[in-house]
C-alpha cells in the first residue's frame, strides 16, 4: 500500500533545506514499512506527516515567525516513530532514529542536537524556544481536533485498547475530561487554531463520560489474559502506551515523577 507523504504548507524552502525535508519524509515512509505492528493505529507515519504539517501551519500563522525552521519540521517527523519500536524509552528511540539518519546523511551535528532538544522539550510540554513551542502545541492539538482534522483521540484510545486488551471506558473518558480541562496552549497560533475546538471537545467529552457511566456494568479486570492480546497486557508495549499518554497528553507534566 502506497504511503501518502503530505507536504508542508510552506513551500518557500531554500533548496538545501527542501532536500532535507524530502529525504526525511521518504525515510519516515521506509521506517513505517519495516514491519510496524498494525495495532499502532495512532503512532505511525501518518501522525508524523500530520505533526510536520501542523507545525508549518502554526509557523505560517504566527506573525512573529520569520523563515520556517528546518529542525522543527525534522523533529515533528521523527517524534512518533520511536513509540512503536521501544516501549520503555520511546522518546529516546525517536531521538536515536533521528540522530542516526541525519548524521549519516550529513546534517551538521549542532542541527541534529537541536532536533533532539525540540523533541525533548515538546514531549515534556516545557518548551524553551519558539520551535519547540510549535511542536508542543501540535501535540496538544491532537487532543481537540477541529472538524476538518482526523479524530486522533479515538485512534489513540483504540491503540491502547488493542495493545492492552482492556476496555475501561469510564476510566478513559474520565481521565480525558480531566486533562482537557487543564490543557493550555503555548502559542497564540495554537490558541487561535484550537481554542474553539477545545471547548467543543470538553462538552463532547462530558457527554461521553456520562454515557459510559450509564452503560457501565461489571468492570473488566485488566491483565486477566482472556482477550486476543492478553499475554501482552503487562508487556513493554502496554507500558509504552501508558507512558506516552501520561507524558504527552497531560499539560505541563513532570516526567521524572512517572
Amino acid at each position: 500500500m502506497e504511503t501518502l507523504v503530505e507536504e508542508s504548507p510552506n513551500p518557500n524552502w531554500p533548496v538545501e533545506e527542501a532536500h532535507w525535508l524530502t529525504a526525511t519524509r521518504s525515510h519516515i515512509a521506509q521506517l513505517a514499512q519495516q514491519g510496524q505492528d498494525p495495532r499502532f493505529v495512532f503512532h505511525n507515519d501518518r501522525l508524523s506527516y500530520h505533526l510536520e504539517q501542523t507545525v508549518g501551519l502554526l509557523e505560517s500563522s504566527d506573525s512573529s515567525t520569520g523563515s520556517p525552521r528546518l529542525t522543527v519540521h525534522l523533529a515533528a517527523l521523527f517524534y512518533p516513530m520511536g513509540f512503536a519500536r521501544e516501549a520503555t524509552e520511546p522518546l529516546a528511540e525517536s531521538q536515536a532514529l533521528a540522530r542516526r539518519f541525519l548524521l549519516r546523511a550529513g546534517l551538521p551535528a549542532e542541527k541534529v542536537e537541536e532536533v533532539g532538544r525540540i523533541m525533548h522539550e515538546a514531549h515534556r510540554q516545557h518548551p524553551q524556544t519558539a520551535g519547540s513551542s510549535y511542536l508542543a502545541d501540535a501535540l496538544l492539538g491532537l487532543r481537540c481536533p477541529r472538524a476538518d482534522e482526523t479524530d486522533w483521540p479515538s485512534l489513540a484510545q483504540l491503540e491502547v485498547e488493542l495493545i492492552k486488551d482492556t476496555h475501561d471506558r469510564v476510566g478513559w473518558q474520565q481521565q480525558e475530561l480531566q486533562e482537557l480541562l487543564t490543557l493550555c496552549f503555548h502559542t497564540s497560533a495554537g490558541r487561535q487554531r484550537w481554542q474553539e475546538a477545545l471547548g467543543q471537545r470538553i462538552l463532547a467529552q462530558r457527554r461521553k463520560l456520562e454515557k459510559a457511566r450509564r452503560n457501565q456494568s461489571t468492570p473488566t479486570q485488566a491483565g486477566n489474559g482472556s482477550g486476543a492480546f492478553g499475554p501482552l497486557e503487562e508487556g513493554p508495549a502496554a507500558r509504552g502506551a501508558q507512558t506516552f499518554f501520561r507524558a504527552v497528553f497531560r499539560n505541563h507534566i513532570n516526567l521524572s515523577a512517572i
